[in-house]
């Protein structure tokens, strides 16, 4: 597992100098546990995450959902991208995994998994993949216990999110979720620290998630339990999220697509493979439409190729930021390792 040195990702504002420090870990004292890799010294045994109080940060700093953080850990990590961000176009990443072991996803989402790889190893850590078959909840907590012993960050994915919580309560280091059937927060993480970047600010921005009821849609309903932003899903009325009332006030559903005529963020998701065509027609994205919105619009559209989603000529639209998006996650990614790594 060798190091490298991870290339250079354009920006738009030119870096300023930055002194090299893990902004995460200041004024920490530094532990017998903060200073061994897993498998040489355990860490302490973390609580079982249900036990947990909700009024208190979370001690093992897994990253399971984003609900499951306190706002002000989410903002945090959120903010600590911008840094990254300026790090990375001086090529003055921190060494903040300095001989520490982090196991990643196998090969999948091609995009997510190679911003991580390279991330690890430009901050200094050591990497390997690990299959993401935990079958049941058993088999996960052995997985967990296991890994525990091998890394010191476990960043996988489950289909079922309660085996990957069962993963988590048995391993004695963090556990970042990589995806699963019910929620994808790595993404949403990675389009609000773009969004943050873009316009300096998150608060009382207005979301529009043109697409249907899915794990990426759950994890903008996750942001908007925890943060002060409005989510919308728009979308044919078959595939709209369907939430108790009360549980999620800052997330409502709709059907019109005039709801992005004020929309600060527009981000979509592929379509439903059974949908009909017709049905679908009026949610998809294109450059007359975004012709029509406000000019500071970010619009994040899905990376690959979906013609129920988006006309091709929304990825030539300047109001399309969605590849520098993307790029920008990588940023995310490494302030996420950062704070779960500046827990140990």
């Amino acid at each position: 597992m060798a190091r490298c040195h991870a290339g250079r990702i354009g920006s738009r504002r030119a870096p300023r100098e930055i002194p090299m420090r893990n902004v995460f870990m200041r004024n920490r004292a530094r532990t017998a546990h903060s200073q061994h890799s897993c498998g040489t010294m355990p860490h302490p045994r973390k609580p079982d995450i249900h036990m947990q109080p909700t009024s208190l940060p979370s001690a093992s700093r897994d990253f399971l959902a984003l609900d499951a953080l306190e706002t002000r850990d989410l903002m945090a990590i959120l903010e600590g991208a911008q840094d990254m961000a300026r790090w990375w176009q001086a090529r003055r990443v921190p060494q903040v995994l300095a001989g520490r072991r982090v196991a990643l996803p196998p090969a999948g989402n091609w995009r997510q998994n190679t911003a991580l790889e390279v991330g690890v190893q430009a901050m200094g850590g050591t990497c390997a993949s690990v299959p993401a078959d935990w079958g049941d909840a058993a088999q996960a907590e052995d997985a967990g216990a296991t890994l525990g012993a091998w890394f010191d960050v476990i960043v996988t994915g489950a289909q079922q999110l309660p085996t990957l919580q069962a993963l988590a309560a048995a391993a004695p280091c963090p556990v970042i979720n990589a995806g699963t059937w019910r929620n994808q927060p790595l993404p949403v993480l990675g389009h609000l620290a773009w969004h943050l970047h873009r316009n300096g600010r998150l608060d009382g921005i207005k979301v529009c998630a043109v697409m249907p009821d899915c794990a990426r849609l759950q994890s903008w309903i996750e942001a908007a339990t925890l943060l002060p932003i409005t989510v919308v899903q728009v979308y044919a009325s078959p595939w709209l999220a369907l939430r108790p009332a009360g549980t999620a006030p800052r997330f409502v559903t709709s059907t019109d697509m005039g709801e992005l005529q004020d929309a600060d963020l527009i981000v979509t998701a592929p379509a439903p493979r059974d949908a009909a065509a017709t049905l679908l027609a009026p949610f998809r994205l294109n450059a007359a439409l975004l012709d029509t919105l406000r000019p500071d619009v970010d619009v994040i559209a899905a990376p690959d190729s979906h013609p129920d989603t988006c006309d091709p000529d929304t990825w030539r639209h300047a109001a399309c930021t969605g590849p520098l998006a993307h790029g920008y996650a990588l940023h995310a990614q490494n302030a996420l390792l950062e704070w779960a790594a500046s827990g140990l």
